[in-house]
């Protein structure tokens, strides 16, 4: 059957004119819709951003964050997730001057007015990570999951905070194969409430894989729950 949709509210932004502009992610509490993306600026640098408007208010779209680490160094928000308190969490990455990528989670107490970091992670110094997604459990606990690199390869990684993100911890960082690359894309829970990791792993002849785990303990423990590619030695991701 034929179903009708209502925009409930439009946003058409950039940060700069005929600059590029995108939103990642969305979330709401109460009354209020919260979009977060990345905006290309003059330099054409990236901005983190962060934009809010009253559900089924068109007008009422208002940037709350733009945000870099240093000037002209790319940064972008890709996961928002906002706690029964109503305090804002957002992941994402911000780079260096010199492009080495940092990952970020920023949090608001006060519904987007001020911002503090409350992680900035490499999983080595001096090698790139970045954040893609973030959830809540139940508990309120927070996880995020993307990638972080050492020395030669990136991880699927996973990182959890028990106290409101004033601390974190890895909980998970994988590799199909040692050595070879990996990148986590989302998290969710399943209706018996096992969290979800998906992303892809690159095998011994550096294709990848698509990859899903599961952890029935919060995070304590994984299990690879899937590991697929459609052609043997072909990308899938």
């Amino acid at each position: 059957s034929r179903r009708s949709f209502e925009t409930v509210s439009e946003d058409d932004y950039q940060y700069e004119t005929d600059k590029q502009a995108m939103a990642i992610g969305m979330a709401q509490w109460e009354t209020t819709l919260f979009a977060v993306g990345i905006a290309l600026g003059k330099a054409n640098a990236s901005y983190w951003v962060v934009r809010k408007a009253a559900a089924g208010d068109k007008q009422s779209w208002t940037t709350i964050d733009t945000y870099q680490r240093t000037t002209d160094a790319s940064a972008g928000a890709n996961a928002i997730v906002i706690n029964k308190s109503g305090v804002i969490f957002v992941a994402g990455f911000e780079n260096e001057s010199g492009g080495i990528g940092h990952w970020v989670v920023r949090k608001s107490d006060d519904t987007g007015k001020t911002w503090t970091k409350t992680d900035d992670y490499q999983l080595k110094t001096g090698k790139s990570a970045s954040a893609a997604a973030m959830i809540l459990d139940q508990n309120g606990y927070i996880y995020t999951a993307g990638k972080a690199s050492n020395d030669s390869s990136s991880f699927g990684t996973v990182r959890k905070s028990i106290d409101g993100g004033i601390t974190w911890e890895d909980v998970d960082s994988y590799q199909l194969l040692s050595g070879k690359d990996a990148g986590f894309n989302d998290l969710k829970f399943d209706s018996l409430g096992n969290l979800i990791v998906s992303g892809w792993a690159k095998d011994t002849k550096g294709n990848s894989h698509m990859i899903v785990r599961k952890s029935v303990d919060f995070g304590k423990t994984w299990d690879t729950w899937d590991d697929y590619v459609l052609v043997a030695e072909k990308n899938a991701q």
